[in-house]
């Protein structure tokens, strides 16, 4: 969660960047001012103009995740910015069927037309729980996300009568399987064909976004603006 000057370049020893640091567990990280780092051999610096703050955020903010990293660090796990420097990409370049969406409340064979082959759960908790319930025998459930809950009960014996496979989906470990997916979609979020929910946040406005989103009360998601 960081941002570079557009105007200056990225050599000059002048040039410095705001960045949201994390120096605690369980602290919230602080606004500073520093260096803009020379981009390393392979590399590419990118000027960040958004950041989401998300569940897997949190978890690591907490130091609760299974991969940490080494204090203090800039966290942040999506985003999208612009190319200052790098021997692959052009500078100044973006970088980063049908379907029914159903409130998990309302979850149920009557308004999803029966059984479903495929599930993509990104809550997970309770709800993946019941949702499981609407896989057709033989179908799949893939689980990438945990806002509900990261602890899941099952009946074992139900479970497997169901004979439904559960397929976690880590997204850390699949960035070069949907890169060229990303790139295709870019650029109908650009124009406007794709939009999705979301509250923006200034980098000052962190504590609010993290309140609403362990409170649950986001809508969408919650982005900091990077200027």
């Amino acid at each position: 969660m960081s941002n570079e000057p557009a105007s200056a370049p990225a050599s000059a020893a002048t040039s410095v960047s705001r960045a949201l640091l994390l120096q605690e567990f369980g602290v919230l990280p602080r606004l500073v001012e520093r260096p803009v780092p020379e981009p390393a051999p392979g590399h590419t610096l990118v000027r960040m103009k958004a950041a989401t703050v998300a569940h897997l955020d949190l978890n690591v903010l907490d130091g609760q995740f299974g991969i940490l990293p080494e204090l203090p660090s800039v966290p942040g796990t999506q985003g999208s910015g612009v190319v200052l420097a790098s021997a692959t990409h052009p500078e100044g370049a973006l970088v980063p069927g049908s379907a029914k969406a159903i409130l998990a409340a309302d979850l149920s064979k009557e308004t999803v037309g029966g059984t479903v082959d495929v599930l993509i759960d990104t809550v997970g908790g309770a709800v993946l729980r019941d949702a499981l319930a609407l896989v057709r025998p033989r179908g799949r459930a893939a689980l990438i996300g945990y806002t509900a809950g990261r602890e899941l009960t099952l009946d074992l014996a139900d479970f497997l009568l169901a004979d439904v496979a559960l397929l976690p989906v880590n997204m850390i470990h699949r960035g070069s399987e949907v890169a060229a997916d990303v790139d295709r979609l870019l650029p109908d979020f650009a124009s406007g064909a794709l939009s999705l929910p979301y509250e923006r946040y200034g980098m000052d406005e962190l504590a609010e976004a993290v309140r609403r989103l362990r409170a649950g009360e986001v809508v969408g998601r919650a982005i900091l603006d990077l200027g």
